[in-house]
């Protein structure tokens, strides 16, 4: 093992099943060298299952610990390699700040401790794909993050409350009126002392986009002038566009009065520095409810909820043609299986489906067609 945290990726990578043989050993061999071990070992697991799959809508869980009884007696071919052996009160420490965070959250799914220096450690939580995340961070902050999704930040001397992000994430900040919150996201900094905002910043979108809720937050591009900063007040969002060709494109869609329903545009080029478009009177549960028991999705073209539906349930999804891609979807998801959702989708999208493990075929349904274009002629 290279640090003495590695045995932690390891126990985390083995529950996610992304582990050779050799590991699966190797870790066998540690977990039964000492009761200590084997007492961590089931001390994480349990965290994990606890916490890491809670939202999954198709996890099950007795499965899940059978799979793992059978992978850690199963037997490996392959020669084993040495694990450490660690003290029981070093692990215990750094057991009891991960199960700090697990617990304190409610659900934090994955995280990791890196050493960078003998004062600091650097911490990721992790929310993969098919699952969201909440934990505390350590300035007493709350963050939710969706799926597909990672936060990263230093344990120091409390000062520093700066975060990255790459994914989505709605935060609660606690207030601190001489240190402010910052998320670095995607070249972007958003800063806030006392706030409820959302963060949207997967990198594929080309764009980040700032939700608040309440309070107030500064947005600046990295490396621009004091002048170009945004400022948000409750229920306005701002998305800032990384690709200027994105930009145009959206830009022309709202000149011609598409796309912006029961949102007032307030600027298009909010700086000249940052290329953005700014809205007022936003309803902010379209971009928060992701994390709560009901997710409202609000004329949503079926091509972007594709995407939102792959991350929430980790699966692929495929269009047989571009034609369905631009319907466009109004309700509310329960937690619902990706079955569900799909079958609750039907009632107003002519298509059908077929699923192949996590593959997903979107097919055009002609009966629904039909039935959908003699019901929008009657409207």
């Amino acid at each position: 093992m290279n640090s003495d945290v590695d045995i932690y990726d390891l126990i985390i990578r083995f529950l996610k099943g992304e582990t050779s043989r050799v590991e699966n050993e190797a870790l066998l061999k540690w977990k039964n060298n000492q009761p200590e071990n084997e007492a961590l070992f089931n001390k994480v697991r349990a965290t994990w299952m606890a916490t890491s799959q809670v939202n999954h809508p198709v996890f099950d869980e007795n499965a899940a610990l059978l799979n793992i009884y059978s992978r850690m007696a199963s037997e490996a071919t392959e020669p084993a390699v040495g694990l450490k052996t660690f003290s029981l009160s070093y692990l215990l420490k750094v057991a009891a700040v991960l199960l700090l965070v697990f617990l304190g959250g409610g659900t934090a799914s994955y995280l990791i401790f890196n050493s960078s220096s003998q004062s600091e450690k650097i911490v990721k939580i992790f929310a993969p794909k098919g699952s969201r995340s909440v934990a505390y961070l350590p300035d007493g902050s709350r963050v939710w993050l969706n799926a597909g999704s990672e936060l990263t930040y230093k344990i120091n001397n409390g000062e520093n409350r700066e975060v990255k992000l790459v994914g989505e994430a709605f935060f609660k900040v606690k207030s601190d009126k001489n240190h402010p919150f910052i998320v670095s996201a995607n070249g972007m900094f958003i800063k806030a002392l006392g706030t409820s905002f959302n963060v949207k910043a997967y990198p594929e979108e080309r764009k980040v986009t700032t939700t608040l809720v309440e309070g107030i937050v500064r947005i600046e591009k990295e490396g621009a002038t004091e002048n170009s900063v945004i400022t948000l007040k409750p229920n306005q969002k701002v998305v800032v566009f990384n690709d200027s060709s994105l930009f145009y494109h959206e830009k022309s869609k709202i000149i011609e009065n598409k796309d912006n329903k029961d949102e007032a545009i307030i600027a298009l080029d909010v700086q000249k520095s940052i290329p953005a478009i700014q809205a007022q009177n936003v309803n902010t549960d379209l971009y928060t409810s992701w994390k709560d028991d009901k997710w409202i999705i609000d004329s949503e073209e079926f091509g972007n909820l594709a995407t939102l539906l792959e991350r929430r349930y980790n699966v692929n999804i495929e269009f047989q043609t571009n034609e369905l891609e631009k319907y466009r979807f109004s309700g509310t998801f329960t937690n619902e299986t990706v079955e569900q959702a799909m079958d609750l989708m039907r009632y107003t999208l002519p298509f059908k489906y077929s699923i192949d493990k996590n593959n997903i075929l979107i097919k055009v349904d002609p009966i629904l067609v039909r039935s959908y274009n003699q019901a929008y002629e009657k409207r």
